[in-house]
């Protein structure tokens, strides 16, 4: 942990309100720091030696919150009742979620009766403006 000056290198971690000097030591070459136990903020924090950023570390508090466990096929149906914004897709009976989620929620898509009609319109103004310069055209105008 001693520089070739003499000055001890001391390493130090922070995130956005808080920073310590870990415990360090050095062993055959490699760094190991010991966390507080009062490290009790979860989040993301800089290493840094000398005012400059080595790495980061990232903590989390409990582990709880990468536990893998989900609701059942019931649980969401109860779900589903009490709440009006929780909608459950089985992938059953050949069909896929997207495609159940398609035929529920989207309903007949309308954007290409938009786009004939669009085209249409663009036609009929066309049809409008040759004709009906043609027509003022041959009439005289007078003076």
């Amino acid at each position: 942990m001693a520089s070739a000056q003499g000055k001890e290198q001391v390493y130090k971690l922070a995130n956005d309100s808080s920073s310590f000097i870990p415990a360090q030591q050095t062993r055959d070459g490699r760094l190991y720091l010991q966390l507080p136990p009062d490290l009790r903020q979860p989040g993301y924090y800089s290493l840094t030696l000398d005012d400059q950023a080595v790495g980061s570390l990232a903590f989390n508090a409990d582990k709880k919150e990468s536990e893998l466990s989900y609701y059942s096929t019931e649980e969401l149906r109860q779900l589903e009742t009490t709440y009006p914004n929780v909608h459950v897709y089985e992938s059953a009976g050949g069909q896929s979620v997207a495609a159940q989620f398609t035929q529920q929620r989207a309903g007949t898509p309308l954007w290409r009766y938009c786009l004939a009609a669009a085209l249409l319109c663009l036609l009929g103004e066309v049809l409008v403006l040759r004709f009906a310069r043609s027509k003022n055209a041959a009439m005289p105008v007078a003076t």
